[in-house]
């Protein structure tokens, strides 16, 4: 299970993110989706960034267009290459990419998954705090969070455990970005979920708080269902979880 996401640029963030904020009120749970998580090749390659990305598009693409969309890993793979600039054959032996380096790149050039012309996502930043990023990820079908790992969420992580605080920690062994998708609840115990290296990892919400770096909403007007109106999407009128 490879880590990859480094530590994002914050003046670069600040000016190609905007913020945005949200009065509804978030549901009080949100259940996991019909869709399944996917590893792509992040079990070996540190393309983390791009794999919440292709997860974003799914979830997007399953609320709005009432399907999945399918990403294929070689599009995970030029993306990440465009991003940074390691050549295909180094992304096993590189360290990973900030955040904004794939944002950034997504947006100017957009993104061929095959199939389509390519994808041009829009971005914007969002809080977080719990009810920030349940709010997020309620409208998009995922939130994008960029989140800090020790030695004892590696082993949570390969034990099919919750990420939670206390107990002995270890040393801290890098930064990963999770699409967040679902929550058993808003507070305490209740866990949130992601998917992370092809799986459902559970987390406590307290977890998140300590760990959390930056959260990223990606839309995509292209995987609308036709009769969707972008305006009213965006406009958080059609965000019913």
């Amino acid at each position: 299970m490879r880590l990859g996401c480094l530590e994002h640029d914050e003046i670069r963030a600040a000016a190609v993110l905007t913020s945005r904020y949200d009065i509804a009120v978030p549901p009080l749970r949100v259940a996991r989706p019909a869709w399944r998580p996917n590893p792509y090749d992040n079990l070996t390659n540190p393309t983390c960034t791009v794999c919440a990305l292709a997860h974003s598009a799914r979830a997007w693409s399953w609320k709005y267009g009432g399907t999945d969309v399918a990403v294929p890993v070689d599009a995970i793979d030029a993306l990440y290459s465009r991003a940074t600039g390691v050549p295909l054959a180094g992304i096993e032996a590189s360290d990973g990419a900030d955040p904004m380096m794939v944002v950034e790149t997504a947006q100017a050039d957009g993104w061929d998954i095959g199939g389509q012309v390519p994808l041009v996502p829009s971005f914007t930043r969002t809080g977080l705090k719990t009810v920030e990023l349940a709010q997020s990820l309620v409208r998009a079908g995922v939130v994008m969070l960029a989140v800090t790992l020790d030695e004892a969420d590696m082993a949570a992580a390969q034990a099919g455990e919750p990420w939670q605080l206390g107990g002995t920690r270890g040393a801290v062994v890098g930064g990963h970005m999770i699409p967040l998708a679902a929550y058993d609840g808003l507070g305490p115990p209740a866990l949130a979920w992601a998917a992370s290296w092809g799986q459902w990892q559970g987390m406590t919400w307290e977890w998140i708080d300590a760990r959390s770096r930056l959260a990223l909403e990606a839309a995509w007007r292209q995987l609308l269902a036709p009769g969707v109106s972008w305006e009213r999407v965006m406009a958080g009128e059609a965000w019913a979880a």
